[in-house]
């Protein structure tokens, strides 16, 4: 089935002023056509959740613990993490974990804390931007990379900063294979 998206989803539910998890359940059955899966927490996951409270929007609809509410009073906001980050020469996810000196206000999992608020990706988050088609052909022939396992080797993937997902990244370049570059 095609679901809304998580903003409208957690608007209609806001709206109905529930006051748990249960209540959105029982709500939403008989509210099918509103387009909101039964189980948000999975559907969303990965495409803004963070929790029931902020689903519903209601206080009551999720106990949380003083002490959590302490600690995210005290959080950085996404934009404040990511200029601290920036600042510290933070520019991988494996450089943020290891990373030892990181403030106390420095979330160690900012894709969660920061889902739904701001988060788009680990590389808005180190403002850092992959490099464009005609320096990634430029590496390839410089360091005579014919395979992607060759790309993945962590020097020049991090060191150049190359995406990922390369048909995604360079489609619209003409991009296909790596055999394309490097023959």
């Amino acid at each position: 089935m095609n679901y809304i998206n998580y903003t409208a989803a957690t608007k209609i539910a806001k709206s109905q002023k529930l006051k748990s998890n249960k209540a959105f359940k029982e709500w939403n059955k008989e509210n099918p056509e509103k387009g909101i899966p039964q189980h948000p927490e999975h559907t969303y996951k990965d495409n803004g959740w963070t929790n029931w409270y902020n689903f519903l929007g209601n206080e009551k609809s999720m106990k949380t613990p003083q002490k959590s509410n302490r600690i995210a009073k005290r959080m950085a906001t996404y934009e404040q993490a990511s200029e601290i980050a920036v600042r510290e020469g933070i520019k991988s996810v494996q450089e943020y974990i290891k990373w030892k000196e990181r403030p106390n206000n420095m979330p160690l999992k900012p894709n969660q804390t920061y889902a739904g608020r701001g988060w788009s990706g680990w590389r808005a988050f180190f403002k850092t931007q992959s490099i464009n088609f005609k320096e990634f052909k430029a590496v390839c022939k410089k360091h005579n990379i014919k395979t992607v396992g060759e790309l993945r080797d962590e020097s020049i993937s991090s060191q150049y900063n190359i995406p990922k997902n390369l048909t995604l990244a360079y489609k619209k370049d003409g991009f296909t294979s790596i055999k394309d570059i490097t023959n």
